[in-house]
Parts: structure tokens; C-alpha cells; sequence
């Protein structure tokens, strides 16, 4: 079982770069230096720690219909104060995303995962200056259609419908590049961010009570959309030309990018 109380921010340890976490060690907060991958799986805090149990959990679904435009809190210190008291110093962003009758509180690390993280290749790109441009381009408009450049480091030999509209996403559409990019800049300040693109997100999510709502401690059944150029009709990725997928339809207990 973890002991992690919070993920606070990026800290580099020498010439290694971790996250500062909050754990629960010996019956005390102790602030600690863990691995950098630990931002990419698990949960942000775990519920079953001692200082927590008074707390009840509750999954609930939620609801944004443009990331662009989801609120942050200005101070994450006053939602943590009653959980990790000395956690909180504002370098983790939280989003505040509505659900019914009360918010939810996402960390900013999950919407990293569900945004940007989506396979091994992409983790490791997304904090290499300049990895963006390794992954995708795309070629001048010929005869109204645009044909979009993927490295196959992004896109798999059998790909998913999933994996070719992002990677046309991140091509053709400024929000959604700024954003991937968002993640690196605000990495070398310390902070855990990032601009958040126009997309529509949904889903469940699953946390502890707190003041007004509930703090995510982890996202099930995300539903990402996100709107294409139409004049997107060809992906080349190495020697392969594909047809860019369109838009999938929802179906009750399937995923939707």
C-alpha cells in the first residue's frame, strides 16, 4: 500500500529529477524525494492512511465541456490544510471541474496522464525540449486536404483510432500543442501544470470529501473529445499512409477520444 499524502511539485535531486511528495512514515508527514515516474501511476493521495479515515470517499461522475476554460484554485493550501497540513505550496495546480451536487478537484498530474500520457512513448517525449517536434508535423495544404507527419515512436505499427487522432490533434491544432509543450515549461519552474486545450472531458472520479466537494484521488472511464481541421485526410507515418479516422460514436460502457 502507498504512504503518499501529496505530490507537491518537481524537485531534481543532484542531476535527478523527482517529485516532492508528502508521505505518512512512522505516524508523521515527512516530505521526500521519489522517482519521476511516480507522477504516471497510482493514485494522488491514498485514502486508507491513518490521518485520512475519518474521511469518507465517494465516486462520482463529472463533466467539462472545455478544459479551456475549467477554473484553478488560487490557493491549493486552504483545500489541503485538513489533509497534509504543511502540503499545498501552490506548485501541484488543481482544477476544479463540476459534477453533481458538488466539484470535483482534480490534481493536475492525473489530467497530464489523460491528456499526455496516454503510452510509454509519449511520457518519455514529453519532457524532452523540443520532443514534440520529433513526434509530429505537418505538410503544406495541397488541393484543400493536409496530410500529417507521425513518428512511429507515437503512433504504433497497428494502430488505434485513439492514437491517430491525437497524433493529428497535436499536428494540426495550436491549443493542443501549447498545451503538451505547457508541461516541460512549467516542469522547469518546479510546478506541476500546464495550458489546458479546448477538449471536452469526462468521467468518474473517485476521492476523499473536502470542504464543498471532493479531491480526485484517481479518474475512471475518461471521455476525451476534441475537434479536427476537416481538411486533415491523410496521416504518414514511416512508409504507411492512413486515413485519418473520424470521430467515433459513444456507446454505453465503451471509451471515447
Amino acid at each position: 500500500m502507498s504512504n503518499l499524502g501529496w505530490i507537491d511539485g518537481w524537485l531534481r535531486d543532484g542531476q535527478s529529477k523527482g517529485v516532492a511528495v508528502w508521505a505518512w512514515t512512522d505516524g508523521h508527514w515527512r516530505e521526500s524525494w521519489w522517482p519521476a515516474d511516480r507522477l504516471f501511476f497510482g493514485r494522488m493521495l491514498e485514502p486508507s492512511l491513518a490521518p485520512f479515515r475519518r474521511l469518507s470517499t465517494r465516486n462520482v461522475g463529472f463533466t467539462c465541456r472545455d478544459l479551456s476554460r475549467a477554473s484553478r484554485l488560487l490557493e491549493a493550501r486552504d483545500l489541503l490544510r485538513h489533509l497534509v497540513p504543511r502540503a499545498g505550496d501552490g506548485r501541484h495546480a488543481i482544477v476544479e471541474l463540476q459534477s453533481e451536487p458538488e466539484p470535483v478537484y482534480v490534481p493536475m498530474a492525473l489530467l497530464i496522464r489523460e491528456l499526455w500520457s496516454w503510452s510509454a512513448n509519449s511520457s518519455d517525449y514529453l519532457f524532452l525540449p523540443g520532443g514534440l517536434d520529433l513526434l509530429v508535423t505537418q505538410a503544406e495544404p495541397q488541393a484543400g486536404e493536409i496530410e500529417c507527419f507521425a513518428s512511429s515512436a507515437l503512433v504504433p505499427y497497428v494502430p488505434t483510432d485513439t492514437a491517430l487522432r491525437r497524433a493529428v490533434w497535436l499536428s494540426t491544432c495550436t491549443d493542443a500543442r501549447d498545451s503538451w509543450n505547457s508541461v516541460l515549461t512549467n516542469e522547469m519552474k518546479g510546478r506541476i501544470d500546464m495550458a489546458l486545450p479546448r477538449a471536452s472531458l469526462s468521467g468518474h472520479a473517485w476521492g476523499v470529501s473536502v470542504a464543498n466537494g471532493i479531491l480526485a484521488c484517481e479518474l475512471t472511464g475518461v471521455r476525451l473529445d476534441f475537434d479536427l481541421p476537416s481538411q486533415v485526410k491523410w496521416i504518414r507515418c514511416g512508409s504507411r499512409r492512413l486515413l485519418c479516422p473520424p470521430p467515433p460514436q459513444h456507446r454505453t460502457g465503451m471509451l471515447r477520444f
